[in-house]
């Protein structure tokens, strides 16, 4: 990669389909919806070792990390690991939501298990989250009319025209 090309000469190469700055012989990806669909295909496959690792490795760490929140230890010691133990939960809605998606760990009962187990602990039951969560999907970023698991959005008209409340 060029060196001397900046953030934005990348971004607008590949915006308005033009070759990479200094890379004459590199030319971007071209966004068109089928080319896009079939660049991206090799990204769309599961790796089934790797979905495990990433469910497992983050429930090691997280339970590693309640455990030494929970021992006799210093202050010192429990709160970085209370601290650690919420950040890592985060990391397993991620997963969960992939896991949702169906994008990983499909048809894999005791993933099922565990992931059902963690909807319900973190109030997300599966089929109330899927039904709401695909509602977001479908709805996300209209104008106005979407108010399950969307933020509101407004047209710079519509904006300038509101009043504080």
């Amino acid at each position: 990669m060029n060196p001397s090309a900046s953030v934005n000469d990348l971004r607008y190469a590949v915006l308005n389909q033009r070759q990479i700055p200094g890379e004459p012989d590199r030319p971007c990806m071209s966004l068109n919806g089928k080319q896009l669909l079939h660049d991206s295909t090799a990204f769309a496959q599961e790796h089934r070792a790797r979905s495990w690792w990433c469910l497992l490795s983050t429930l090691a760490v997280y339970f590693g990390f309640v455990i030494a929140a929970m021992l006799e230890l210093t202050y010192w010691i429990r709160v970085p690991a209370s601290i650690g133990a919420g950040l890592v939960l985060v990391r397993l809605f991620i997963v969960y939501h992939d896991w949702a998606h169906g994008t990983i760990l499909k048809k894999s009962r005791f993933a099922s298990l565990i992931m059902t187990i963690y909807g319900l602990m973190s109030l997300n039951p599966p089929s109330i989250w899927k039904r709401s969560h695909d509602h977001h999907h479908k709805h996300n970023a209209k104008l106005f009319g979407a108010s399950i698991g969307s933020f509101p959005v407004m047209s710079t008209a519509a904006y300038s025209q509101a009043t504080r409340s």
